[in-house]
């Protein structure tokens, strides 16, 4: 039986107002955590416009007024078909909130792995994959050039590879995301 959820709604309210980036970065601790619980699709509410209520208008996904995306958009973008993936697990630092999923495709082995720095320090990773011939990475983070930004973007992280080891510098407050590629061992 596969799951999904129709509406979902967080981040700031009117009377505690945050940035368009800030919020992104809620939407993809959310989205995040859909994923690693094997929900197939998710929809923010309200997706465009000036929201309901008490909401936040940094929380859409376009802005109501110049129809130009929000940061949150882009946090989707990274994410891609992500969502009816299969999880992977993924042995990291409790404190950096991660997700790692099948991204095979084509016979070819691969993994989308998700990072989302929450601090306000550049935070290095390792990820290692067992039994790989070869590896390759690419990296990409949604980042602003501070956390009170209404405009961020994504952007080429530098992964340097050595073996069966990716490393990638993490950004101060930034959602990442690293596809490995590998060619197997017999093993795998």
């Amino acid at each position: 039986m596969e799951l999904a959820v129709l509406e979902f709604n967080a981040g700031p309210g009117r009377d505690r107002p945050l940035s368009a980036f800030p919020s992104a970065l809620i939407q993809a601790e959310m989205l995040r955590q859909f994923a690693r619980a094997g929900i197939v699709t998710a929809c923010q509410c309200p997706a465009a416009s000036t929201p309901p209520g008490n909401m936040s208008p940094t929380r859409s996904l376009i802005d109501g007024a110049t129809l130009q995306p929000r940061p949150s958009y882009d946090v989707y973008r990274l994410l891609g078909d992500v969502p009816g993936r299969n999880a992977v697990r993924l042995d990291v630092d409790p404190y950096l909130p991660a997700l790692a999923v099948d991204a095979t495709e084509g016979g070819a082995k691969a993994l989308a792995v998700f990072l989302l720095n929450k601090t306000e320090v550049s935070v290095s990773v390792s990820l290692g994959v067992e039994g790989a011939l070869s590896l390759r990475a690419e990296a990409k983070a949604l980042v602003a050039r501070n956390l009170a930004d209404d405009h961020a973007e994504v952007t080429p992280l530098p992964a340097r590879v050595e073996a069966q080891t990716a490393r990638i510098a993490l950004p101060p407050f930034s959602f990442v995301r690293i596809d490995l590629r590998t060619a197997s061992g017999p093993n795998q």
